[in-house]
């Protein structure tokens, strides 16, 4: 539970769930529409090759972008993206409206899904991993499943545009959750602490600024870790101020 509440937890299951909602509602519906505005078979199964195509191939470059630019901008790239074709699906049923907004669906899936993933890694350590993934992989289906069986009774009832206004407000929600993360980001910088390093003692000195900065158990453990791999460097001829600034590196990463 303690994992599970934290912030970090809820932001990045939210956004791979949401991510994974949005492809699979559209997804689910794309062929039904392109039927209903009398496009053939051949064309169809093309468009959706691309999508799929777009969904796997960006990963043999994500996983670097993650690496450089953190999960931050690379989720914010996804829903951008995904932006981009909810656009591309309003403004017409052209055939060139299905290819363009597939291809950007999937890419903005892969780079959503992908920097969410990711993000969850920061919320346990190693050995709670299968505990963890199993309830976001949970919650994230769960969503997804329901998602899909609506998106076929919001396609059947009110149209393919009205499913794409319903798909916006998802989108709009997965933004709102960037602008959620980043206050949580900066509340967490804006909570890193200043030890006071003379007493040596980096373990209860984490502890000690962790229960203040309430941060959970494994962000305490963590820290505590990286305090005390370097243990051996700070008790050598470090001032101070290099001293306070690896503490407070280790401490929020």
């Amino acid at each position: 539970y303690e994992i599970v509440s934290q912030p970090t937890f809820i932001i990045s299951c939210a956004v791979a769930t949401l991510a994974h909602t949005i492809m699979v509602m559209l997804m689910s519906d794309v062929t039904l529409a392109m039927s209903h505005y009398n496009f053939s078979l051949s064309t169809t199964s093309l468009v959706m090759e691309l999508h799929f195509f777009a969904m796997f191939a960006p990963g043999f470059i994500s996983g670097k972008l993650i690496s450089n630019y953190g999960t931050f901008k690379i989720a914010l790239l996804g829903g951008i993206i995904f932006a981009l074709s909810i656009v591309v699906f309003g403004i017409g049923v052209e055939a060139w409206n299905f290819y363009i907004g597939m291809i950007l669906l999937g890419v903005g899936w892969n780079f959503s899904f992908s920097a969410g993933t990711v993000m969850l890694t920061d919320c346990y350590e190693p050995h709670e991993a299968t505990r963890v993934q199993a309830i976001n992989d949970f919650i994230l289906f769960s969503v997804a499943g329901a998602g899909s069986l609506a998106s076929g009774i919001i396609f059947e009832v009110y149209g393919w545009f009205n499913m794409i206004l319903v798909s916006s407000g998802l989108i709009v929600l997965n933004l709102v959750l960037f602008i959620v993360a980043y206050f949580v980001r900066q509340s967490n910088k804006d909570r890193s602490p200043i030890l006071d390093l003379s007493k040596g003692d980096y373990e209860s000195l984490l502890d000690e600024a962790s229960r203040k900065t309430k941060w959970s158990f494994s962000e305490r453990k963590r820290s505590t870790s990286r305090a005390l791999s370097f243990s051996e460097m700070m008790s050598q001829d470090y001032t101070d101020t290099e001293k306070q600034s690896t503490i407070r590196t280790i401490s929020v990463a």
